[in-house]
């Protein structure tokens, strides 16, 4: 479909599912926005098919609206959130999955605990494959923190801000330098002294192929 967004291809014909995905989830980026529609409208194409001749004017929208209409507006919301998560997720795993040496979901993914984060900084624990890393000489890697996103909407957030600075400025400084939010999105710990701290912004690190390695909450800033 090239350059133009689902949502703006199905705008005219689906209007009622982009303004519940629009009302419910607006803090998400624009592909995870597409996500959702393509899932809610693929939703409506099933109800659709069992309509047939029994009412062949019924609303493409009237499936959708009875699979929410016994779910309070909290509930449809958390239910439109959960689907935002998952979208997030299979977006950031992809990418990781597809870049050599990538682990910002391995390490800062919201999947991990805070007691993984401790025993990284700690002993250098890695949070997912619990395995103690080292550097070629046999030393133990201590980073200087270990710290987890709240959710993964928020981590493919600041990746996708950063790869946009990137891409508008050509500068990989000014791309990997601070990703700021309004709000917490992930805490853990700081190796020395060690102490517990949450973070308001975000890091994006990127390879020699400008691709995004790692990104992580900034430990107390």
């Amino acid at each position: 479909m090239g350059k133009k967004s689902f949502v703006g291809a199905v705008k005219g014909k689906n209007a009622d599912i982009i303004e519940l995905v629009e009302r419910e989830v607006p803090d998400v980026s624009k592909e995870v926005k597409d996500d959702l529609v393509k899932k809610l409208v693929e939703e409506k194409k099933c109800g659709d098919a069992g309509v047939g001749e029994v009412n062949p004017y019924r609303a493409r929208a009237e499936m959708l609206r009875e699979k929410y209409s016994n779910m309070t507006p909290s509930e449809r919301s958390a239910r439109l959130q959960q689907l935002a998560e998952e979208n997030a997720y299979r977006r950031l795993q992809e990418m990781e999955n597809s870049i050599p040496g990538a682990h910002f979901l391995e390490k800062h993914g919201a999947q991990t605990t805070l007691q993984s984060q401790l025993d990284r900084v700690q002993f250098g624990i890695n949070p997912t494959t619990k395995v103690v890393e080292t550097w070629p000489n046999g030393n133990i890697k201590y980073p200087s923190s270990g710290t987890r996103f709240l959710n993964y909407r928020d981590q493919l957030n600041a990746i996708q801000r950063a790869q946009q600075i990137l891409k508008n400025t050509g500068n990989k400084t000014m791309a990997e330098s601070l990703i700021n939010f309004n709000y917490i999105i992930g805490s853990g710990y700081k190796r020395n002294p060690l102490q517990y701290g949450e973070s308001y912004s975000a890091q994006v690190w990127f390879n020699n192929s400008n691709q995004p390695i790692t990104a992580f909450p900034k430990w107390g800033e």
